[in-house]
């Protein structure tokens, strides 16, 4: 959910920077890299969370036991 999020963002600033000139290049440059630092951070998050996930379920189990 949260890539289709950033990836529809990206495509609305990427559209915004339509232009030709050095500046607008540049600045399309560093929305692709923040865009694939967004997605980076986003996958990282989704194996925390699972992550996360696991160790609650696991420590449930052992106050089940207890």
């Amino acid at each position: 959910m949260i890539r289709i999020i950033l990836s529809a963002f990206m495509l609305v600033l990427l559209a915004s920077c339509g232009g030709t000139s050095a500046e607008d290049k540049a600045a399309e440059e560093q929305l692709l890299q923040e865009a694939a630092t967004l997605d980076s951070l986003s996958t990282e998050l989704e194996s925390t969370q699972m992550e996360i996930k696991e160790a609650a379920e696991n420590l449930d189990n052992i106050l089940d036991e207890l």
